[in-house]
């Protein structure tokens, strides 16, 4: 029965039952196919540039992100996240920032050219 079915329904099915991984490792699978276990978890974050709708959750299988919802307000967001956490999926938030601005990354660097310095310093009488 199944294999009278279309063959992207027969895809679908088999993400569904065995994960996304698993079922691509399956079709180059030639021999002695055995499934990993699946590992699912969610992350939600907000896009700092936009200022409505602008929550997303992303979906994390096995270290594949995909995107799971998007454009959302911050409580449907957290509606969402709530009945994520019912099913007992992991779901953190992550935070986003925005862009260092340019006195930030000038003294980053400073801050890094200073550690090499002193580093060198401390180097400088060792001989080999």
């Amino acid at each position: 029965m199944v294999d009278e079915l279309p063959e992207d329904v027969q895809q679908r099915m088999m993400e569904k039952l065995l994960g996304k991984v698993n079922a691509e490792r399956i079709k180059t699978a030639t021999k002695g196919f055995r499934p990993t276990p699946v590992i699912v978890a969610y992350e939600y974050y907000q896009l700092p540039k936009q200022l409505f709708r602008s929550w997303r959750i992303d979906r994390i299988e096995n270290g594949r992100k995909d995107q799971h919802l998007a454009n959302l307000d911050k409580e449907s967001c957290l509606i969402e996240v709530e009945a994520l956490r019912r099913k007992g999926f992991t779901v953190k938030q992550v935070p986003i920032g925005l862009e260092p601005t340019k006195a930030q990354r000038e003294q980053a660097r400073s801050a890094g050219q200073k550690r090499r310095r002193s580093i060198m310093d401390k180097l400088k009488d060792i001989k080999i």
